[in-house]
């Protein structure tokens, strides 16, 4: 974790503008000294050192126009982050005071960069890291000195002052409620999609019975809504997660959740996961069976049957998209030859693998099979010797845990975007083991 001691601003002749610091103790005499340095060995520094030791500090640095923006710490940190919360800065400070930041800039604004660092950083730790608000604290003019001209009663013009006041006590609501996943004044075309994705991870051995199995599930969304609306998604979850994580939007809410299956927020923009769970040792039935025998012909040749056939699953049968069998086989045999009834064959001997790949297993009747023949070398050993399959797939609304969404509504009833919800069952780690 970045422990950040002190944020200081200087110009390239060794002027300290502004400097936060997070701790009790000042390090005014840390920056003076990093200044010293830099003044005596200017280009080897910005060239080869980065990370410069000051005492029992570590200095961190880049420059930009005639200021150097330093951070300060003394406990471990990942330096990376540390240059990043640095540019972040000078992106903050290139945005607000356009054409250019300069030394004129900094001193003439110094008092509202200050409080702005102050936001950024608590106790040296990254808390609100969002540009917009942080741009909002240094708007150019000075927004904390017409918070003081309005406080103190210095300024005529009181209706603009007000407007200053408005947007920073906006600033800070987004702060405490939800600028960390979203900026209210976005428009939207006002979708939101959902899927509720489940993926299976099993192994089974060569006589059908379940080895070890497990349902990963994922809440994937899209949305696209304007302004910042609260929303509720019922859930239908027919026994309790094993385990689960969320959203941060979520946090505020998880009692909810745990009580009554409602997710309530404010759902961020963009792609997103919501909910992540899972379930161990559940019985699966799948919307078709793989059928295999391996046989051995004679003393020279072994012969895998595959056959997929399909099976309904509560009165309903569903069609499978993208259905793939990779086939492993023994270093004892050598591949021959192939006879599939639908689909293409990939053979890679360097990995001992055929890859059967189907594609779409749909609702009208047809044979999926194959055939694979291989010759028996001399090292093979059929007792030692083992093949096994892993499969692909992908199931459209077909749900094998029970949790779905039943109803996603909007606190605001004026508001009614497009809202669409779909199940899909996808294969993690599927392993069929056929000897």
């Amino acid at each position: 974790m970045t422990n950040i001691d002190s944020l200081a601003i200087l110009s390239l002749t060794g002027e300290l503008l502004v400097q936060k610091n997070y701790k009790e103790k000042s390090l005014i005499t840390v920056a003076q000294t990093f200044m010293s340095l830099y003044l005596k060995n200017k280009a080897k520094m910005e060239k080869e050192y980065p990370l410069v030791k000051v005492e029992s500090y570590y200095c961190t640095f880049i420059t930009s126009a005639d200021l150097i923006y330093l951070a300060i710490f003394s406990t471990e940190a990942n330096t990376l982050l540390v240059f990043s919360i640095l540019y972040t800065i000078v992106e903050v400070l290139r945005n607000s005071y356009k054409p250019a930041v300069n030394v004129e800039v900094v001193k003439k604004n110094a008092a509202s960069i200050c409080l702005m660092l102050d936001s950024y950083l608590h106790n040296g730790y990254p808390v609100v890291t969002q540009k917009y608000v942080l741009e909002s604290m240094v708007e150019p003019e000075s927004m904390f000195d017409k918070i003081e001209e309005v406080l103190t009663g210095r300024s005529q013009h009181q209706s603009g002052n007000l407007q200053y006041l408005e947007k920073y006590a906006e600033a800070m609501n987004d702060v405490r409620e939800f600028a960390a996943w979203r900026v209210p004044s976005m428009q939207e075309k006002d979708e939101i999609y959902f899927d509720l994705v489940e993926y299976i991870d099993a192994i089974v051995d060569k006589n059908g019975h379940i080895i070890s199995q497990e349902i990963n599930g994922e809440l994937r969304v899209e949305s696209y809504l304007t302004g910042a609306p609260e929303a509720n998604i019922f859930m239908s979850i027919p026994q309790p997660f094993d385990d689960y994580s969320v959203h941060e939007s979520l946090f505020g809410s998880l009692r909810a959740f745990e009580n009554e299956k409602l997710l309530n927020l404010v759902p961020p923009n963009g792609n997103y996961s919501l909910l992540f769970y899972s379930f161990r040792n559940q019985n699966v039935k799948l919307p078709f069976d793989v059928i295999h025998a391996v046989r051995k012909i004679g003393e020279k040749q072994v012969k895998v049957d595959l056959k997929v056939e399909r099976r309904m699953v509560k009165g309903t049968d569903y069609p499978i998209a993208d259905f793939h069998i990779k086939l492993f086989y023994p270093e004892g045999v050598k591949y021959k030859e192939n006879s599939p009834t639908i689909g293409m064959i990939s053979v890679s001997e360097a990995q001992n693998t055929i890859l059967w790949r189907v594609g779409e297993i749909g609702l009208e009747d047809q044979q999926y099979k194959i055939t694979l023949t291989f010759d028996i070398g001399e090292n093979y050993d059929e007792a030692f010797s083992i093949f096994s399959a892993c499969l692909k797939f992908e199931i459209i609304n077909f749900y094998v845990s029970g949790t779905r969404i039943d109803k996603v509504a909007f606190r605001d009833d004026q508001f009614q975007p497009v809202k669409k919800a779909r199940n899909i069952v996808k294969s993690g780690y599927y392993e069929i083991r056929l000897t």
